[in-house]
């Protein structure tokens, strides 16, 4: 039993996960045990099983497979057969099976396309820091280069700009949810194209964060660097049903910044 916390403050360095394999920490496994309780990672690994039941599914290296939970939420949707280049989270045992526990969305790593999860997610303790507003909320992918799908909710020209000639259009991951827009902006609106409402997109850009001095908090964008790809139409756009009181709590009102929600009974 826990009787007293003593909070230090933020640590100087960050320890890095300890790189397992699926044989070590699987169920059984050779090091399942003494691994338990540790931040480990495995890579190059494929979705053997998407669905466990519980909020649980599994990956295999070729030989051996492991399983994944949900003890926290990471917003990763796994599809069978889908490649993964790393896994990471704290190695935890219940219910008879040792499961690897990711802490959030930028533990699950997934081969080619990024998912917009990934780059929105942050830790509570980042969403907390008010007296340093402008760096509270960043993105932890600022000034990467990634290439990212979703459907569009928000279509090419609807959402002001500025006005110095750029466009915006903002769009969702397919599965919608928490952490799942994102606003794409084009300086010279040239990249964007005419993107409706519904169509599924493909972009390649740069993550950056919308603020200053004279702005409150930072919104993530993706600054586009070559022109978006038309990868489908969907005339189903996903939308959430919150209410109000999710606003006014700072642990889940970022969260739904560009996501396309509802308030009913309001």
């Amino acid at each position: 039993n826990v009787s007293e916390v003593i909070i230090y403050g933020s640590s100087s360095t960050m320890f890095a996960p300890m790189v397992v394999t699926t044989t070590q920490v699987m169920t059984s496994g050779t090091d399942a045990e003494s691994y338990e309780g540790c931040l480990v990672s495995v890579v190059a690994v494929t979705v053997d099983n998407p669905d466990l039941g519980n909020g649980e599914w599994s990956f295999t290296d070729g030989t051996n497979s492991a399983r994944v939970d949900d003890n926290w939420n990471y917003f990763y949707y796994p599809e069978e057969e889908q490649e993964l280049a790393e896994v990471t989270g704290v190695l935890d045992f219940t219910f008879d099976d040792f499961k690897i526990q990711p802490r959030l969305a930028r533990d699950v790593v997934e081969e080619g396309v990024t998912r917009i999860q990934r780059i929105n997610q942050v830790l509570y303790s980042d969403l907390m820091k008010v007296a340093e507003d402008n760096s509270s909320d960043q993105s932890y992918f600022f000034d990467d280069t990634v290439t990212i799908e979703g459907i569009v909710t928000v279509a090419t020209g609807l959402a002001f700009a500025g006005n110095d000639g750029g466009l915006k259009v903002i769009f969702e991951d397919f599965n919608g949810g928490p952490w799942s827009g994102i606003v794409c902006y084009d300086s010279l609106g040239s990249n964007l194209g005419n993107q409706p409402i519904g169509r599924k997109i493909r972009v390649t850009g740069r993550i950056d964060e919308y603020g200053s001095s004279n702005y409150d908090g930072n919104v993530t964008e993706i600054f586009t660097t070559q022109p978006i790809q038309a990868i489908g139409l969907d005339p189903v756009v996903p939308v959430d049903t919150i209410s109000t009181g999710d606003f006014r709590d700072p642990l889940t009102g970022e969260q739904w910044g560009a996501v396309w929600v509802e308030i009913l009974d309001a």
